[in-house]
């Protein structure tokens, strides 16, 4: 009996056993499953990723948490997380506790809900947000007053980069209304149109720097808040694409700069006082803070006349005596030194496109100043391509011909053929101590050539002793 009782007993404790490791299993299955991630109030887990859906979504969603993707694909998202703060609540459409990358596939909306004085994000991301697709994002939250504050894209401590598709973002609220934010903000493609409207508003803003090289961007700011910028950020870089900034507001501008630069490259812009652009004139960054209008358009002549005054500056010009040295020839050896600077610009220049400022010939090396002097000259060259025109300054150098061993030669000849030669017979009136007297003789001649004869380089032809006078022969 005892036996049986343990066996029941031992039978008893294995299901228990087995019952505990199942539940711990599957708990750790149900945790394994779920994702940091919201699509309106649905919670992604591995069960429902590869096909996102519930009240208030409508069209594909999936996400590949590999690589922390979530695909829209036609997608309608009207419904919200919902965290509550004392009396308010923040609403999310799509919430990233994780970087998250967003691709876009045919048309897709979000729709934010909530009334004051609660707080509606389009996407919300702990850490980075990227946007990329061929579709299309149309964001629109908050309706004037209804909202306490509206956010269209939002990385609380992360960077926002959109490389491609079209965002569009319309925001009202009460008091606070951003359309992009982050701690930098990249924008390098695509389509991009944020529209900010009541209480501080501020269309793209990031923590420290927004760079725009490409794409399509407007950034609208209404209100007669506090803040009300198309732009802001610490540094706000602009080298490419096409850009628009509007402030319409009393008191704030296109582009806040908080305490760094506005740096724009690569293009020309455009600015006003009236933010729907009428008389505009060239941006002057001296003038910033009058702007209520910004327009940049990339364009590509502007970089070239641009990129060939960088090269044409930044080079060295030294043209040889021989091959010009004067007005007219420095002009065409100049033009050929730059053409060769500047060839993969597509810009070409002639000599009439050079003017010359100072200008000093070279003189040439002679017997007795061997280097020379150089000559110097000053030029300023016209660019042009397309449209696009620029100038660009230098000096340059003549370097003298200098005194050749050649010309050393020829001239040491001519003296010494030119000379006179006299010898008293009392220094030499024989053949060794002749030449020994005429090798100090030439060597007086032709010292400033830099040639110096010996005795041995003496070969004498006829001789005739002198003879010494006499009794009968005084002379």
């Amino acid at each position: 009996m005892k036996s049986i009782i343990n066996k029941l007993l031992l039978g008893i404790f294995s299901v228990i056993c087995m019952t505990l490791i199942l539940l711990s299993v599957n708990s750790k299955k149900v945790q394994a499953a779920e994702y940091n991630l919201w699509v309106g109030g649905i919670q992604v887990t591995d069960e429902n990723k590869g096909g996102i859906s519930g009240p208030g979504i409508e069209g594909t969603i999936t996400y590949n948490p590999d690589t922390n993707t979530l695909t829209l694909n036609g997608a309608t998202i009207n419904e919200a997380r919902t965290v509550t703060e004392g009396t308010k609540n923040i609403k999310y459409n799509i919430y990233s506790a994780d970087s998250l990358n967003i691709y876009l596939i045919g048309s897709n909306d979000l729709t934010g809900v909530g009334g004051e004085p609660d707080n509606i994000y389009g996407i919300y991301t702990y850490n980075n947000l990227t946007i990329s697709g061929t579709g299309s994002l149309n964001v629109d939250e908050g309706v004037t007053n209804s909202v306490g504050v509206s956010y269209g894209l939002y990385s609380e401590y992360g960077n926002i980069s959109i490389n491609n598709g079209t965002v569009t973002i319309s925001l009202k609220a009460k008091w606070t209304t951003l359309g992009i934010y982050g701690v930098n903000v990249t924008i390098t493609g695509g389509i991009v149109a944020v529209d900010a409207t009541n209480g501080a508003a501020t269309g793209i803003y990031a923590y420290n720097t927004i760079t725009i090289n490409g794409g399509t961007v407007s950034a609208t700011a209404t209100s007669n808040g506090i803040n009300c910028n198309g732009l802001g950020g610490k540094n706000v870089n602009i080298a490419g694409g096409i850009v628009t900034a509007k402030s319409y507001s009393n008191t704030k501008q296109a582009i806040y700069i908080s305490t760094g630069a506005l740096s724009i490259q690569n293009g020309i812009a455009k600015a006003s006082t009236d933010p729907d652009g009428t008389g505009q004139v060239d941006y002057d960054p001296s003038q910033l803070s009058t702007y209520k209008y910004i327009h940049y358009e990339y364009n590509a002549d502007y970089v070239k006349v641009n990129e060939a005054k960088s090269i044409i500056e930044g080079g060295t010009y030294t043209i040889n005596q021989a091959d010009a040295n004067d007005t007219e020839t420095i002009k065409v050896e100049l033009a050929n030194l730059i053409n060769g600077l500047i060839s993969d610009t597509g810009i070409t220049v002639t000599a009439g496109n050079i003017t010359l400022g100072t200008f000093s010939a070279a003189e040439e090396g002679t017997r007795t100043n061997h280097a020379g002097a150089n000559g110097s000259f000053s030029f300023t060259v016209s660019l042009s391509k397309g449209e696009e025109t620029a100038t660009a300054s230098k000096t340059g150098t003549i370097t003298a011909t200098a005194y050749t061993d050649a010309q050393a030669v020829i001239d040491a000849r001519s003296a010494i053929e030119g000379g006179t030669y006299t010898i008293n017979q009392t220094d030499a009136n024989d053949t060794e101590s002749i030449k020994t007297e005429l090798a100090n003789l030439i060597n007086g001649l032709i010292s400033d050539t830099g040639i110096t004869v010996t005795a041995g380089n003496i070969t004498l032809g006829t001789f005739s002793a002198a003879a010494e006078g006499t009794r009968t022969n005084h002379a």
